[in-house]
């Protein structure tokens, strides 16, 4: 490592690590209700010395931004967590208090302490110890911590919008410390089927059209979906080997317009789909072989009426940088020397906020954070270890000085 870098890790104090995860771990910040979260942030960096912007999205709904001022000679870096995570209620089965940050031999507990108080605790104090070394930075580093993540990234497309923005951009999702260099995207549609107008009763449901039933025979045969492979460079081809397009009904509500009663037959249903497509996917093909199986189901039973339209704000981009960019370079090289453990290059089946980076920003986005990554769904008693919180604030840390303290020709060189 160079002096540099040494000099940053030195400066990683890890009891105000786990003061801080702890916390955060003590907030409540469900999305629409990020306001105190936001201000536990500002008020921490503004005690360790940064200026910070805050701007708010909505009402009582901020994005927390803080900086680190360089000469432009180098590359801007980002990093990005959303401050958003949290039920109003919490899974049962605690044996912890959710909300109590509770530090048990070597653990962190609390509700979304993965996904991602852990990671953004991580981030903030990689970059204090970065701005405690008083190195003579190349570029500009920013901390954003975003609201509205679960609103199809409202927070970061505020970001965009106020150009809020640099180079390159680390989101520090839970990857289990490994680099992500391609994920899926999200879209959400509604798919709705109609009956007829007039009000019949049970007593005569053979002359009505019942609006769920049709929309179960949609839903069966959704299943068959022929999904058409995009053309996607070789690296992306063998990360996603078999299936093109996960999907999901969340939601089905239905009934008669009007009425509130289970003897009148339904002349609506409505089904809220979500659709989890990998990169290079078209989102309109997609949306086409969907409206074939409806094509299908409809010229089979000409009783079946029925629309699938795209919800409001989505789609929620996929990403994709290739493993020979520097930035991915850059990043898999710091977590190895400050995790302990060369990354691996992997895909993943969720999404973040990264692809409205890429696609409407052009920046060049990574992901990767501390803890396992979200396949299984979070439970009680979740926790995040000193040891993770450790490793992930020494990898950004590093990540940063390796970034900022070059220009951009020796940073391309030095990772080409």
């Amino acid at each position: 490592m160079r002096d540099a870098e040494e000099k940053v890790l030195r400066k990683i104090d890890e009891t105000q690590v786990v003061n801080l995860t702890r916390r955060i771990a003590r907030v409540l910040s469900q999305t629409g209700h990020e306001e105190e979260m936001a201000e536990v942030f500002v008020d921490e960096l503004k005690s360790l010395g940064f200026q910070t912007e805050i701007l708010e999205v909505t009402r009582h709904r901020p994005n927390v931004i803080a900086r680190l001022k360089g000469s432009k000679e180098g590359y801007s870096l980002l990093f990005n967590g959303h401050l958003d995570g949290g039920r109003k209620t919490p899974l049962p089965g605690w044996t912890k208090e959710p909300y109590g940050g509770e530090l048990c031999d070597g653990k962190i507990y609390g509700e979304f302490v993965r996904d991602m108080k852990g990671g953004n605790a991580a981030m903030l104090m990689a970059m204090n110890a970065l701005k405690e070394a008083d190195l003579e930075l190349k570029g500009d580093v920013t901390l954003a911590l975003t609201i509205g993540h679960a609103e199809h990234g409202l927070g970061v497309e505020q970001l965009v919008e106020k150009k809020v923005t640099s180079d390159l951009a680390i989101i520090g999702e839970p990857t289990q410390m490994n680099v992500c260099i391609t994920h899926r995207a999200w879209i959400d549609m509604e798919l709705t089927t109609r009956g007829l107008p007039t009000a019949y009763h049970t007593t005569t449901a053979d002359k009505g059209v019942n609006a769920i039933e049709k929309m179960s025979k949609l839903i069966v045969a959704m299943n068959g979906v022929k999904w058409k492979r995009p053309k996607v460079p070789t690296e992306v081809e063998r990360l996603y080997p078999n299936q093109t397009c996960y999907w999901n009904i969340g939601t089905v509500e239905g009934g008669f317009e009007g009425w509130n009663s289970k003897s009148i037959v339904p002349n609506y249903c409505k089904a809220g789909l979500n659709v989890r497509p990998m990169y290079g996917k078209d989102y309109d093909e997609m949306l086409g072989e969907m409206n074939e199986i409806i094509a299908q189901v409809k010229s089979s039973d000409p009783n079946v009426e029925a629309t699938l339209d795209y919800v409001p704000g989505f789609p929620l981009d996929y990403l994709y940088i290739p493993s020979s960019s520097p930035l991915v370079k850059a990043s898999s090289e710091s977590i190895r020397h400050g995790n302990g453990k060369a990354p691996d290059l992997v895909k993943y089946d969720w999404t973040t906020d990264g692809g409205i980076l890429q696609r409407r920003a052009k920046m060049k986005v990574v992901v990767w954070g501390p803890c396992e990554a979200l396949y299984t769904p979070l439970g009680p008693d979740e926790f995040i270890t000193v040891k993770e919180l450790m490793g992930a604030t020494k990898s950004y840390a590093l990540a940063a000085t390796k970034i900022s303290t070059r220009n951009k020709h020796d940073f391309d060189r030095a990772y080409k």
